[in-house]
């Protein structure tokens, strides 16, 4: 194989999408339970026709010259509609890779190396959705500004490209003792023997996704952060908070350690998921370094709510 070539500065030049059609970008933590019940590690470049979750297809181009290595088909299925997309990686030049993901369409020569036998297949799901995705390594080499594929339209729920970014030169990020300080768009937010981080459902959950739990801040603004919940403890979703730095309700969750007592959440913001459910309220308690209690209830917390039938989350 031959080195991958020396980067130089701007070597990415190229938008994915078209200025013109490119609605939005949406920065790195993005929450979207039940599959992004955890902050999501890559940013998404928004088509227009977004906020109503559906886009006319849109071409997508590559950002510089690069080589495909590896593709990902997933067909998915749910009791409403099914659909088909694609994610690739991409080689750039020295340590740096990029991943594009939810493609509706891919070019021939990429598509081509879905003629050979899949490297990997995974099938999953849960409750009528049911998942399988299939992959394979080979070499496409790829020219900036080259159509790779689509994005977006009326046979997809989808309406934005997701882009990851990748540098393997630097010092692998621990995922628990993470930076404590507030920050719009982190992804790894663990804070050991604090309430602050990723969590799952003691005992597991069936499906994929199913057991997590994240107590995040939110990937915008530094003053709120979010509960973020797949299942278990109520329907999936997430609710927003202006935190605060003292008392029992709306706590920091860096401040929620073992001992410090029953936290109360509730007033979330209309831009929770769930805006219909004002009344909603959640009871968090550390019981040791690595493991909380936490229930859903209806109420404020003005009323000194306790615990009537929590679950139990580890890390």
């Amino acid at each position: 194989t031959t080195a991958a070539p020396t980067c130089a500065d701007g070597f990415l030049s190229a938008l994915p999408i078209a200025r013109e059609t490119l609605a939005g970008v949406v920065p790195l933590g993005h929450l979207n339970p039940p599959n992004h019940t955890q902050p999501s590690d890559h940013v998404y470049l928004l088509l227009p026709g977004y906020q109503d979750g559906a886009s006319d297809r849109y071409p997508v181009f590559a950002p510089s010259d690069a080589t495909v290595v590896r593709l990902r088909r997933n067909v998915n299925v749910e009791p409403d509609r099914s659909w088909t997309d694609y994610q690739f990686v991409m080689d750039l030049c020295g340590n740096y890779q990029m991943k594009f993901g939810h493609l509706t369409g891919i070019s021939a020569s990429i598509e081509a190396l879905t003629a050979g036998t899949p490297d990997r297949c995974n099938t999953y799901g849960y409750e009528g959705h049911s998942y399988e995705n299939c992959s394979w390594e080979g070499r496409v080499a790829i020219a900036e500004g080259e159509q790779v594929g689509t994005a977006g339209g009326y046979d997809t729920p989808n309406s934005a490209l997701d882009v990851w970014g990748f540098d393997w030169s630097g010092t692998p990020i621990p995922l628990i003792n993470a930076d404590a300080g507030v920050g719009c768009g982190k992804v790894f937010q663990d804070v050991a023997g604090t309430a602050k981080g990723f969590w799952y459902l003691q005992g597991g959950a069936s499906g994929d996704w199913q057991d997590q739990l994240a107590l995040v801040d939110d990937n915008v603004r530094s003053t709120h952060q979010v509960i973020s919940v797949a299942s278990t403890i109520t329907s999936d979703g997430y609710w927003v908070f202006t935190r605060s730095s003292e008392g029992s309700t709306n706590r920091d969750f860096v401040d929620v350690v073992v001992g410090s007592g029953l936290h109360c959440y509730h007033s979330f913001t209309e831009d929770s998921s769930k805006t219909g459910e004002a009344a909603d309220l959640f009871l968090i308690e550390m019981v040791d370094a690595s493991t909380l209690r936490i229930e859903w209830q209806t109420g404020s917390c003005i009323t000194s709510p306790n615990f009537a039938s929590p679950h139990t989350y580890v890390r």
